[in-house]
């Protein structure tokens, strides 16, 4: 059996990716639970709404419990095996839990439009990459894997809401309506945790770790046919290296203006340097000859004394 077998429909509780789903099927309704697992979801369908419903499932074990369920059951991979004999279209198809597991969901959302009415939905839940226990592990310098949740061991890609709109717009798809469950952290949680990092939580590191995205666990929506605008992937994905070197390549910049108004300043002291210099030694020269001056009159004055003296004894 399968991680996800021993999973039950949770109706009374509003915070949970099936009650939000279950909610969104009307009633005697045709639906395909992609990754139905045991068929619990399917089997609740069909007692509660009277909904028909058919599954697939990768699975052996657990396909073979839901065939217990559910009215017909596929036991196959929703990405390479034979849709040949599936001649229904269903008014909704579930995928929950399954996009992440794809190799190539776009690939295998088109396979399935030809099991969807023309007004027919696709309803999903998807795990949300920038939940803010993600944010804290990678703060950590952690990724650690799970057998399930977040970090599932099997899954294949990650998403954020941007990336959930882009694989469903490559796919020839729109996201009608878009709902989540949330695992909002408590504030003083956050907060314990930024201390043991030694970091000082400011007011806009706050509102980035308490977002609307950072608080959302599950996306969970609706999509239908047709594409209304294009999505396409944001140019800025992790390259550490070339974010190393033109952060490098700013802060030389940064560094070269500072040392170039550094040196300007430093040309303006040498002038003014200068200048006095040149006062000083103006001074100087003066004061040189003032004292030249006083000696030649001392020296006068005491010869004219002494030639006085002279005169007089001679006398």
């Amino acid at each position: 059996m399968s991680n996800y077998s021993s999973s039950n429909y949770q109706p009374e509780n509003p915070n949970s990716s099936w009650y939000k789903v279950y909610n969104m099927i009307d009633p005697n309704s045709s639906v395909l639970d992609i990754g139905c697992s045991s068929g619990n979801f399917g089997e609740a369908l069909i007692k509660n709404k009277n909904c028909t419903v058919d599954g697939i499932e990768l699975d052996q074990k657990d396909a073979a419990e839901a065939q217990k369920k559910l009215r017909k059951v596929y036991n196959m991979n929703i990405e390479t095996g034979s849709l040949d004999d599936m001649k229904e279209k269903y008014d909704y198809i579930y995928l929950g839990d399954v996009i992440e597991h794809l190799l190539n969901p776009s690939q295998a959302l088109i396979r399935i439009k030809g099991l969807l009415k023309n007004n027919g939905k696709i309803l999903f839940s998807i795990p949300n990459m920038a939940h803010v226990s993600l944010r804290l592990m990678l703060l950590k310098g952690d990724f650690e894997y799970g057998e399930t949740g977040l970090l599932d061991n099997t899954h294949l890609h990650f998403y954020t809401l941007r990336e959930i709109e882009r694989v469903f717009q490559e796919a020839g798809y729109s996201i009608s309506l878009l709902d989540s469950n949330e695992a909002t952290y408590p504030p003083e949680l956050i907060a314990d945790q930024l201390k043991e990092l030694g970091i000082h939580k400011t007011p806009k590191l706050e509102k980035l770790l308490n977002s609307d995205e950072a608080r959302v666990f599950q996306y969970v929506g609706t999509a239908v046919m047709g594409s209304t605008h294009k999505i396409s992937r944001k140019q800025y994905s992790p390259d550490p290296q070339g974010t190393i070197s033109l952060w490098y390549q700013g802060h030389l910049q940064a560094r070269d203006r500072e040392l170039e108004v550094l040196r300007n300043q430093l040309d303006e002291q040498a002038k003014i340097i200068e200048n006095q210099a040149g006062v000083l030694s103006n001074d100087a020269e003066l004061a040189r000859r003032i004292r030249i001056r006083r000696y030649l009159k001392f020296y006068i004055l005491n010869k004219a004394r002494a030639l006085k003296q002279y005169w007089q004894h001679k006398v």
